[in-house]
C-alpha cells in the first residue's frame, strides 16, 4: 500500500492547524466598531438632523464613503477632525457615511464628527447625540452660525454646543434640546466616557 497520498494529507491538515493556531495568538484581530452622531444643519432655511455614521477601520486614514451627500465640505472637516484625532493621541482609522440625502455644508458638525470618532475609536456606546460646533487643531471648540435655525431641527437626543454659545454653564434644556456645553474637546471626552460601560 503506498502511503505517500496519506502522508501528503496529514502534513496538509497539520499545515492547516499550525496556521489557525498561531493566526489566533500572533495576529491582531480587528473588530469594527460603530456610532451615529447627528449633525444639525440647515436646508431650505430649516433645520435638519442629518445622521452620520462613523466605524472603525484596519487601515489609518478617514474615508468618506461616495453619494450625494458626501460633499467636498465634508470630506475637508473628516480630514481635519481625523488630524485632530491623531494629534490627540487616537490610533484608529473610521469609514464616515451619510446615512441621508440632505449635502452636509460648512464645518459646524466639526464636534459631532470628533465624538463619533471618539466614541468608535474607543468603543463606546453612545446614546443619540449631536453636536455644533467647529474645532481648531489645539482642540477648542469654536462657535457657530445660524444656530437657533439649526437648533430647531427635530433631533430627540444630547446636543453639545459651544461654550460661548450657551446660555448656561454646564448643561439644561433649550429649544426643546437636552444641552451640555464643551469648552474644549478635553470636556467632550470626559462626558463622553460617562457612556463607557
Amino acid at each position: 500500500m503506498d502511503t505517500a497520498p496519506l502522508l501528503i494529507a496529514a502534513a496538509f491538515v497539520a499545515g492547516i492547524v499550525v496556521g489557525v493556531v498561531l493566526g489566533y495568538f500572533f495576529l491582531p484581530t480587528y473588530s469594527r466598531f460603530c456610532v451615529t452622531v447627528y449633525m444639525l444643519g440647515v436646508e431650505g432655511g430649516k433645520g435638519v438632523a442629518i445622521p452620520v455614521e462613523v466605524c472603525t477601520a484596519p487601515a489609518d486614514g478617514v474615508f468618506v464613503s461616495p453619494g450625494s451627500a458626501a460633499t467636498p465640505d465634508l470630506m475637508e472637516m473628516a480630514d481635519a477632525v481625523y488630524a485632530v484625532y491623531r494629534q490627540r493621541g487616537g490610533t484608529s482609522g473610521f469609514t464616515v457615511r451619510v446615512l441621508s440625502p440632505v449635502p452636509v455644508v460648512g464645518r459646524s458638525g466639526m464636534l459631532a464628527l470628533y465624538a463619533g470618532m471618539y466614541a468608535a475609536g474607543n468603543r463606546i456606546r453612545i446614546p443619540p447625540l449631536a453636536g455644533l460646533g467647529e474645532i481648531d487643531r489645539y482642540g477648542q471648540v469654536l462657535p457657530v452660525a445660524d444656530l437657533n435655525v439649526k437648533l430647531a431641527a427635530d433631533f430627540p437626543g444630547i446636543v453639545f454646543l459651544p461654550d460661548e454659545q450657551c446660555p448656561f454653564e454646564e448643561e439644561g434644556e433649550l429649544m426643546g434640546h437636552h444641552v451640555i456645553c464643551v469648552p474644549s474637546l478635553d470636556c467632550l471626552e470626559v462626558v463622553l466616557s460617562r457612556y463607557r460601560q
